[in-house]
């Protein structure tokens, strides 16, 4: 009889295909539900497996809130230990991106560490967390898959949406404009490149429900060669941005983020990236060769390396004009060769098991 499976938060999440892939990858082995689904047809102790992601992500406003909404975390996967259910908890990121209440994340973390019977990470920097030390044995890697034919769709065309000049060449910022992200330090690095003397221009296209820090990014912007889109991109629109763009960029914060679904979705579509040296990069071997790492230590050295990235960039690209297309193709084969849903479906199926 076959497992099954509950995947938290849902299988079925728009803006976030991961999830949906991992699905379509193990469905045929396992019988799989969204822990939404479940819980809509009343059957949310009636699985076997229970797989946690981003479950220790928090986005309520105040202390106590913060602290009942842990609780009943803490309640429902006590309740599963006590009913012999198996627990699998996937780390993305070294924390959530967003954190109101460190001391509250770093002990829910641990919590999940402890009781979770698998913990499966993306990338091999993840073991240097200190909360993991002491499970070893049940820690599985295995990487993020590709996003091969998740965007297919409108072909609309984006240099008229925008009223982009035809002859322009585009660096797309794409994602949820929040204030972790370093939109700020992107525009200052980007106008300071001079990359608008090479024809570019930087286009940042993402939901914003901030009206105030609408206004402070368009505010420091100030540029012509500057584009904002502050609507939540469509997955049936999603690959008109990717495939219209030269190259995709995304300033991450090093202390939360060790791996990047924007990564490997650019790289799905031929497209080179430029981003921090994050976990996930440093397990690429010659990584250089596909896309444009940059490194700092601290939040001032952030600007200093983006920007010496920026110019690098300008650089390649007066040698050799086709630079971004050779990276772009490095890395679509790169991820097609080694990091597929297909080439690792059978350590997937494995994860499940016990």
């Amino acid at each position: 009889m076959k497992n099954k499976i509950i995947i938290y938060p849902n299988i079925k999440n728009a803006g976030n295909r991961y999830l949906n892939n991992l699905y379509q990858t193990i469905k045929d082995s396992y019988e799989v539900i969204g822990l939404d689904d479940a819980k809509k047809q009343k059957k949310l102790f009636k699985y076997d497996i229970y797989h946690f992601n981003w479950i220790e992500g928090n986005n309520k406003n105040n202390y106590l809130s913060i602290k009942f909404d842990y609780f009943k975390k803490y309640i429902f996967i006590k309740l599963l230990k006590i009913l012999n259910k198996k627990i699998i908890w996937t780390v993305h990121n070294n924390l959530p991106h967003e954190i109101k209440n460190k001391k509250e994340v770093m002990k829910f973390i641990r919590f999940m560490a402890k009781n979770s019977d698998k913990i499966h990470i993306l990338c091999t920097e993840t073991l240097e967390n200190s909360y993991l030390s002491k499970y070893s044995k049940k820690i599985v890697h295995i990487p993020h898959g590709d996003y091969i034919g998740n965007y297919e769709g409108n072909d609309i065309d984006i240099y008229a949406r925008y009223n982009i000049p035809r002859h322009k060449k585009i660096m797309l910022f794409v994602g949820q404009i929040r204030k972790y992200k370093n939109i700020e330090l992107l525009i200052k690095a980007f106008n300071d490149s001079k990359l608008k003397d090479n024809d570019f221009i930087l286009l940042i296209s993402g939901n914003c429900n901030d009206e105030n820090y609408k206004e402070e990014l368009i505010k420091k912007a100030n540029n012509t060669n500057i584009y904002f889109d502050f609507n939540f991109i469509k997955d049936d629109e999603m690959q008109c941005y990717l495939k219209s763009s030269e190259i995709i960029i995304a300033p991450y914060n090093k202390k939360s983020s060790l791996n990047s679904g924007t990564l490997w979705m650019a790289m799905s579509y031929s497209k080179t990236m430029i981003l921090p040296l994050i976990g996930c990069i440093k397990d690429i071997k010659n990584y250089d060769n596909i896309l444009y790492a940059y490194d700092y230590n601290s939040e001032e050295e952030h600007y200093s390396s983006l920007l010496k990235c920026l110019i690098r960039v300008k650089e390649d690209i007066i040698r050799n004009p086709e630079i971004l297309k050779i990276k772009g193709k490095k890395s679509y084969e790169y991820i097609i060769k080694n990091q597929s849903w297909k080439v690792m479906k059978r350590k997937w199926i494995d994860l499940y098991k016990f």
